[in-house]
């Protein structure tokens, strides 16, 4: 069990350790709030169902493309239909995602910026 610094030891540098376990760094937890209207856009039943018919019409289309592919005597290399029907799925996965995925800590600090991308 490990519920002491010296428990911690063998697996956690004492140097490494938080000052409430003993160790000698100073550490706070701070915890952005949410703002009120934060995921407003998750109410937009319009927004949100024409971002859906989006999102499944790229699927229908990197589904055609990608069994036509696979159907193909020969596999070769995506070609610039299926590559632009994957593209087309990614961008409307993310014009969807404000609509059904509430917005966490990790947008709220920056870690997580409004194109998905991740900053560590």
């Amino acid at each position: 069990m490990t519920r002491t610094a010296a428990d911690l030891a063998p697996f956690i540098d004492s140097a490494q350790l938080v000052a409430e376990l003993g160790g000698p760094k100073r550490f706070v937890y701070d915890y952005a709030l949410p703002t009120p209207d934060e995921n407003a856009c998750m109410a937009d039943a319009p927004a949100r169902a024409a971002a859906e018919r989006a999102f499944a019409d790229a699927v229908h289309a990197y589904e055609a493309h990608t069994s036509a592919w696979a159907a193909a005597d020969a596999l070769q290399p995506d070609g610039p239909g299926r590559a632009a029907a994957r593209d087309r799925l990614r961008a409307a996965g993310r014009a969807l995602d404000p609509y059904v995925r509430a917005r966490t800590l990790y947008h709220r600090a920056g870690v997580v910026a409004p194109d998905h991308s991740v900053a560590l």
